[in-house]
Formats: C-alpha cells, structure tokens, sequence
C-alpha cells in the first residue's frame, strides 16, 4: 500500500514538474518597426510583456543572460539612438564608451545591436556595428554575435564577452541569414545575391568555401546532428540539403512559390517550412520531401518549433497574429494577437 502511494506521488510530481516546464517557456518576438520585443507565455499562448526602447528590431538571438537584438534601419556615423527610458544620461554615454567599430572609410552607415535581459527588458548595452542588421546568431558558447548587413556584403563579428565590435567580414551579396553549428566551430551564412552559402571558421574569421545552392538562399536549419544543413531558397521554390562535410547540395526539396521561415521537428525528421506565396504553412518528410501536412494561412512568416512540447509558433505578414500549431497534423491550436508583424522568433526554456 504505502509502494502504490510513493508511485502516485512521483507521478503526480512527475506531471506537475512537466506542467511547470511546459508553463516556463518563453517566446520573444521582435516587432520590427514598432521598435520593441514582445514578450509571450508559451503556456498560456498569451502576450504577458513588451519590451520597448529596442529600434526597428528584425534579428534577435539568446545569448547567456540576455538577448540580443539587431537594428534593421540605418543611421549617419557616429550617431547614437535615443536615450533608453529609465536611463541615466550618464549611464547611456557609458553603454556606448568605445562603440565606433573600425571599419573601412566607405562605411558611411551604422546602426546598433542591443542586448537587455530577458526577464525585464532592461538593457544592458548597445554595440555599434556597420550597416543595417537583418538576422543575428549566437555561437553556443556565447562569446560571439554574428549579424548579416544585406547592404553591406557581410557580416559583423561582435565579442559579446568584452561587448564589443571585432570586425567586419565579406561573405557575398545580399546576406541574409546566419546559423551557427556547436560542435564544429563553424558558421554559415546565406547571400541571397549570389546564390551562395559561406562556411565560417569561428576565431579565425575567413570564409573557408563557398557552396552553391538554389536561387536567393534565405533562412536556414542544421540538423540535430549538423550533418545536414537546409536552406530555404525564396525565389526558387525549394530547399537545398547541404551535406555540411561535403559542402554540396546532396538533394532538393521542390515547393513552389516564394518560401520564408524554415525549422525542424527535435528528432530533425519533419522540417517545417512557411510557403508564404501559397499561403500554406507545411511540414515535410526531412529525408523525402514528401507532404506530411499542410494548413492554410494568410502569408506564413517567421516559425519557430518548440522542439520539447510539439508546438509550432508562425507568425505572418498580413495578420498580426501568431498562429500555434501542434507539429504532428499541422492542427490549428490558437491565435495570438500581437499587433504586428513578427519576425526572428527565439524560444527560451527556462
């Protein structure tokens, strides 16, 4: 008797410790021209918070204790943005101490990473950096933020440990989007102007090969075990599947229409791709390409897969929603009014 009553507390612990997890998850949501980052309950599919003070933010990645956001607009050189709320004037001259990155005489344009805490949105520094960003990675071990310029032709490398610009890197044209592997020390980047993905070598900051894929390469997604890499290519219509050891196109998915936002399932054998001219958010056999599900929505966006509960989040250009649905069916399970459009989502699981 008192063996069946230790079992029902441990499962009974069990499914609260579950309920806990589940409710601890964060979606971030950078809010573009509305200059802030929403802040929404994973658990509850509810908007609980909205970080302000955070300029015209499209890329946003996780580093370790904070997020980092970039600014997809341009300023003159050697102009700061706005003093934060709440802030000292004091405090704003230090966060921007020694920013000027050094860059070439032709750069004639800035703009700003942001990083601020997760929990309150305060911010804890803004690092200038040349160009307009667009999307923005971290390696996983949380010393280096890469951000792609399409503007500019590359990217910027920024030390997050001394919070500060380290230089700037020529990938190819129009880059786009940046992932960043954790066991191999590598980075790849998409430029959609070439049809090109640049690998990486972190700390050594060169591009070691170039690989061709389909035409305008955008967002991308490595496999689990980082043997493959898949890239979203807009104006084709398709996926490329990148074997990461051989640098080449091993297979191609075709979808049609202009694509966006691309993940995977946790076990990496459903990828999840927004068909954003077909008005259809799809998910994919990773190793066949086959149509395992699809659902109709009004211009699938950003998606991120919350890899531990089996929930995909979609935003969309035309409705200012998220849309949550459940990974195995595509089935619809709420819509999230945000109030805008949404893009690089990252989910944090405390």
């Amino acid at each position: 008797m008192n063996k069946l009553r230790n079992l029902t507390i441990v499962i009974a612990a069990i499914a609260m410790g579950s309920t806990a997890s589940a409710a601890s998850e964060r979606l971030f949501v950078p809010m573009g021209g509305e200059n802030s980052v929403l802040v929404v309950d994973a658990g509850k599919n509810a908007v609980v918070d909205r970080f302000g003070d955070i300029p015209n933010t499209h890329g946003l990645a996780m580093a370790a204790g904070y997020l980092v956001a970039g600014e997809y607009a341009e300023r003159e050189k050697g102009a700061a943005p706005a003093k934060p709320e709440e802030m000292t004037q004091d405090e704003h001259a230090a966060h921007h101490a020694g920013a000027t990155p050094k860059t070439d005489a032709v750069e004639q344009s800035i703009s700003f990473l942001t990083l601020f805490r997760p929990d309150d949105g305060a911010i804890v520094q803004r690092i200038e950096v040349p160009g307009a960003v667009h999307h923005v990675a971290i390696t996983p071990d949380s010393k280096f933020a890469i951000a792609t310029h399409p503007n500019g032709g590359g990217v910027s490398i920024v030390d997050l440990q001394k919070r500060a610009f380290v230089m700037k890197l020529a990938t190819g044209e129009f880059p786009n989007y940046v992932v960043a592997t954790r066991n191999s020390g590598k980075i790849f980047v998409s430029n959609a102007g070439d049809d090109t993905i640049s690998e990486i070598a972190v700390g050594d900051w060169r591009v070691e090969r170039k690989i061709s894929v389909g035409s305008s390469p955008e967002h991308m997604i490595l496999s689990p075990d980082e043997e493959y890499l898949y890239v979203n290519n807009v104006d084709g219509g398709s996926v490329s599947v990148v074997s990461t050891e051989a640098g080449e196109v091993v297979q191609t998915h075709q979808i049609g229409g202009a694509l966006h936002g691309i993940d995977l399932s946790g076990d990496g054998e459903t990828l999840f791709v927004s068909a954003t001219e077909r008005d259809q958010v799809l998910a994919l056999d990773a190793a066949s390409g086959r149509v395992l599900a699809e659902y109709n929505m009004p211009s699938p966006y950003h998606l991120v897969s919350a890899q531990d509960t089996g929930t995909l989040y979609v935003t969309s250009i035309d409705v200012p929603e998220i849309w949550v649905f459940g990974q195995t069916d595509l089935s619809l399970q709420e819509r999230i009014e945000i109030g805008g459009k949404g893009h690089q989502l990252v989910l944090e699981r405390r």
